[in-house]
């Protein structure tokens, strides 16, 4: 059994977690439920009909040098691994440092959606260079005109009379698009779009529930927004938010691209937001993943 915080991708939902399934139902441990769902498994839907609550149990959780991590019970949850000169599964609690095990690149993604592209683009965007306001205003900001300009067509595009107002800063080649609206503040909401400070980022689940062709519109203009050419051959986004960064991992994975997920740095950085300390994330693509 794995954790209830581990994802699975559903063919109407999408990229949710497998407790998610069980959403509403009393559970009670060592039983089997009745689920009426379609799941991905190394790129095609299977038909899930029932499934298994295990209960609380001791678990481990392995993370590869990738930054790809699973975590299933101690006593019975096996994954495919290298075991000698074959592929094998091997429980989870044999697992030691240096083991290889396997990971499928093969992904599905919902055919229907509640967003198409456009909107997902305009998602990417404000995920990656938005931010709210203590006046419940949404700002996005860039310095980039081309990225200015798209982002006014998609807004355009998606909702006349989107957004509020366009600022020029003083002195500065900045740009700010702000949303104050009531209707386009309850549409942000509607996609997913919470008021979450940087280091508590999430992917919406409007783009977690999306079809392939959004999911990439969304990557495309997040990476515009926070991401950079890492080196002679690699491209990085990075955020405050783990979460954020964790599921773009795993998007990036259903879209076969292989990328690893690191923190950018060894100690703690502290600010009055963030008393306790927070640490910085980086997704870095290499070559040819």
């Amino acid at each position: 059994c794995v954790s209830g915080s581990s994802y699975v991708v559903d063919e109407k939902r999408g990229q949710i977690k497998i407790k998610e399934l069980f959403k509403d139902v009393s559970l009670s441990p060592q039983t089997w439920y009745d689920v009426e769902a379609r799941i991905a498994v190394n790129g095609d839907w299977q038909n899930a009909k029932k499934i298994f609550y295990n209960g609380i149990h001791p678990t481990k959780k392995i993370t590869t040098l990738s930054g790809y991590n699973i975590e299933g019970s101690l006593d019975n949850h096996q994954v495919l691994a290298v075991v000698g000169n074959c592929v094998a599964f091997k429980k989870i609690s044999d697992l030691e440092k240096g083991d290889f095990v396997c990971i499928s690149r093969r992904g599905v993604f919902p055919k229907k959606t509640q967003i198409n592209s456009k909107i997902a683009e305009l998602i990417g965007y404000l995920v990656a260079e938005g931010h709210w306001q203590k006046n419940s205003c949404n700002l996005f900001t860039n310095k980039d005109k081309e990225i200015i300009n798209r982002f006014i067509d998609l807004s355009d595009a998606v909702i006349p009379e989107f957004y509020s107002k366009i600022h020029k800063h003083t002195n500065q080649d900045i740009y700010s698009i702000q949303f104050c609206r009531r209707k386009s503040i309850n549409q942000l909401k509607k996609w997913g779009l919470s008021r979450l400070l940087s280091g508590e980022k999430i992917v919406p689940k409007a783009i977690l529930g999306a079809n392939k062709k959004s999911v990439c519109a969304f990557l495309r203009a997040f990476f515009e927004g926070d991401g950079g050419i890492d080196g002679p051959s690699a491209i990085s986004c990075s955020s405050k938010s783990f979460m954020l960064m964790h599921q773009i991992h795993l998007l990036l994975l259903r879209l076969g691209i292989v990328s690893s997920l690191h923190s950018k740095n060894a100690k703690l950085n502290y600010t009055k937001r963030y008393p306790d300390g927070y640490l910085s994330w980086r997704i870095t693509i290499n070559g040819d993943n």
